[in-house]
């Protein structure tokens, strides 16, 4: 059996169709009422109704081939299932989206305010050298050569404080580098563009495709199209072309990462059937795990789990069992040392709270998303002059509004803000004591 014969149930089909219809009507809205189509903040949409479209390859047995299975039929009911609950909070998304987008004016935040004035360019400064001069010396220190070249990826698992020092500089240096990439674009400086270079060769290195394609080359060529074409829907053509070329390198990344062949039969193979579109069917798994261990919702456990993620892992079992990167792989599937099955957007808040989580979760996104597509929009019209500050600002609150689709991306937010806090309370206190020696003397 395959998807076409039998396998997909029939509301899969109904479902998606569905979403691919909603879908189409939020693109003919946004290009009437927006004249774009992309921002720097909406491309997550755009690859989840890629993976709606690729749907019926989840089916085959190649897909399965990851997890060491020879057959995808053992795993049809679970695939059904995930499908079932991701279509239908990608159709609440879809509804509410549609609603709040072209409505919805950014009302100027006081606590965004408060941060803006608050950032100092000195303090990123400090916060970046820093990062990155730490990211070698694990690297080299740990690995012996750069993670790209030999595909390892666990080095700095060896030393508990590499571990958390390693995942603090690679969370800081992706949203440093795009940064100083949007300072570069307005005044060309050449100390901004030095940094922009560093930081962006430090996430090529890694071996890290999303860190240096979707969240530095995709917002940077953006922007670039966008303010300096003739017009947006002549920058959407150009935009499309570009991001083929971004599918096709992170897919080139990811072989040379597992230093296999990198002709376009691999390509192909690995753009259909490989880990880079495969949230749905790792849904499924981690649907047949809960299936074999669990009879009710987690109610909020894995949650609870992420707003402690600022504990060290060794030092809280609770976290250890219940942090979603461990529930989905160690705790459910006996894969440890994984860093997590992803399960797609609605995966998660269903298993802890039914489909009452994926409400929440559709809608929460669709406003936060409004809200950011209504600032890009603002930006484009010349509205919003210091955009590299208020993409910072937005993007350091990602991972709070993020946190009901993925509990562990609260972490993220905690490694973020604090350094940056952190760093800008000791370059104040810094200033004051330099000034108060100044005056006694």
């Amino acid at each position: 059996m395959n998807f076409w014969n039998g396998a997909a149930d029939l509301k899969v089909m109904i479902l998606g169709s569905v979403v691919i219809s909603l879908f189409a009507i939020y693109v003919c809205m946004k290009i009437y009422c927006r004249k774009y189509l992309f921002s720097v903040f909406n491309i997550g949409i755009f690859t989840e109704i890629f993976m709606v479209f690729i749907i019926p390859f989840m089916y085959e047995d190649k897909a399965w081939l990851a997890f060491g299975k020879d057959s995808a039929e053992p795993f049809y009911t679970f695939l059904n299932q995930n499908l079932e609950i991701n279509l239908t909070g990608m159709i609440i998304f879809y509804l509410v989206l549609i609603v709040s987008e072209f409505r919805f004016v950014p009302r100027k935040s006081i606590v965004c305010g408060v941060i803006g004035r608050s950032v100092d360019t000195r303090v990123i400064w400090a916060v970046f050298y820093t990062a990155i001069i730490g990211w070698y010396l694990i690297v080299f220190l740990y690995n012996g050569t750069l993670p790209l070249l030999n595909g390892e990826r666990d080095f700095y698992k060896k030393s508990r404080i590499a571990n958390v020092l390693y995942i603090l500089f690679n969370s800081s240096i992706p949203l440093l580098t795009v940064y100083f990439g949007f300072l570069s674009l307005k005044a060309g400086n050449v100390k901004n563009i030095f940094c922009f270079l560093m930081g962006a060769s430090a996430c090529l290195f890694s071996g890290n495709r999303s860190d240096l394609l979707l969240k530095i080359v995709f917002p940077l060529m953006l922007i670039v199209l966008y303010k300096h074409g003739k017009n947006r829907i002549n920058s959407t053509v150009k935009i499309c072309a570009g991001i083929g070329f971004i599918l096709i390198a992170g897919l080139g990344i990811s072989l040379l990462r597992s230093r296999g062949n990198t002709g376009p039969g691999a390509m192909l193979q690995e753009f259909i059937y490989g880990n880079t579109f495969c949230d749905f069917r790792d849904g499924a798994f981690v649907l047949y795990g809960y299936h074999n261990q669990f009879d009710d919702f987690l109610y909020g456990k894995t949650y609870i789990a992420g707003l402690i993620s600022f504990i060290p892992s060794f030092l809280s079992e609770f976290k250890q069992t219940w942090g979603w990167g461990y529930f989905s792989t160690d705790t459910l599937l006996n894969m440890p040392n994984h860093y997590g099955l992803r399960g797609g957007t609605y995966c998660e808040p269903y298993l802890n709270f039914g489909y009452v989580g994926i409400i929440i979760c559709a809608v929460v996104q669709a406003r936060w998303l409004a809200y950011k597509e209504g600032v890009f929009d603002k930006y484009l019209r010349g509205e919003i002059s210091d955009f590299g500050k208020k993409y910072l600002i937005i993007s350091l609150a990602q991972p709070v509004f993020q946190f009901v689709v993925s509990s562990n991306g609260l972490r993220t937010f905690y490694i973020n803000f604090l350094v940056l806090a952190g760093a800008a309370v000791l370059l104040k206190g810094l200033i004051w004591l330099s000034n108060k020696q100044k005056s006694e003397g």
